[in-house]
């Protein structure tokens, strides 16, 4: 891990296709914050969501309008188009988030992280044992203090 915030944007990736390129690599126990499906925020509330994982005896939580999920659940979400369409975000965890992810700070990819993101990101990533966000949409953004994340997902 590195003290600073690497992040980047990759037009060729979206959230299914990060993950799918890491996931052998994440720490055990690896949490997932959904903050974000198809635009849309306050996912806890979302009728696709909460019954598709209850339906599937899956643990969850809920973070301040966000749903945590484990890696391997989200594994499970990520054959499901009607889940992860684009414009989704969500960040890996390495402990449960204290913190569901303020507004202000999205990543989605209509959002271009091609200069350098704000402060608070980091700082709420820090806080919210974030070690990772990925936003997509038109492309991939990816906000990381993991150097071998940041590499996986840098364009080819």
């Amino acid at each position: 891990m590195t003290a600073s915030l690497l992040h980047g944007w990759n037009p060729d990736l979206d959230i299914p296709t990060a993950i799918t390129k890491v996931s052998r690599d994440l720490r055990d126990p690896c949490l997932v914050l959904i903050a974000v499906l198809d635009s849309t925020t306050e996912v806890s509330s979302l009728p696709s969501l909460a019954p598709f994982l209850e339906q599937r005896a899956r643990w969850h939580a809920t973070v301040d309008g966000d749903v945590v999920v484990a890696l391997a659940t989200l594994i499970t979400c990520l054959d499901h188009p009607e889940l992860f369409a684009g414009f989704d975000e969500i960040w890996l965890c390495d402990a449960m988030p204290t913190a569901g992810k303020p507004a202000h700070l999205g990543i989605t990819s209509d959002r271009p992280l091609d200069s350098e993101p704000s402060p608070d990101l980091a700082r709420w990533m820090r806080t919210a044992s974030c070690m990772a966000g990925l936003g997509d949409g038109d492309g991939l953004n990816f906000a990381t203090f993991d150097p071998a994340l940041a590499a996986a997902w840098r364009p080819d």
